[in-house]
């Protein structure tokens, strides 16, 4: 487990939090997809990883950043999936 990332999923948005000390802003590359998110970033000494796939599908152009004192910010909101509907079926 990477103790330097929280991941709060139980709201409509995913919200990661990522503590990158030492890193600067052009050194940190973030990536969204579907289903997935990748963080990677580097300070000349150590390189950060975190990539998570996620069960539920991500609202890929809700996704925001923001970096501020050595911590990195995201934010994407899930897709809203519709109930399931019932189909009357006809004899």
């Amino acid at each position: 487990a990477n103790n330097n990332v929280e991941v709060d999923s139980a709201g409509d948005c995913i919200n990661i939090t990522m503590d990158l000390p030492g890193v600067e802003l052009e050194d940190i590359n973030l990536e969204v997809d579907e289903y997935n998110i990748l963080i990677t970033a580097k300070n000349g000494v150590r390189n950060y990883k975190f990539n998570r796939t996620f069960k539920f599908s991500l609202e890929v152009n809700t996704a925001k950043a923001t970096f501020k004192n050595g911590v990195l910010n995201v934010s994407v909101e899930k897709v809203t999936k519709p109930d399931m509907k019932k189909v009357n079926i006809e004899g």
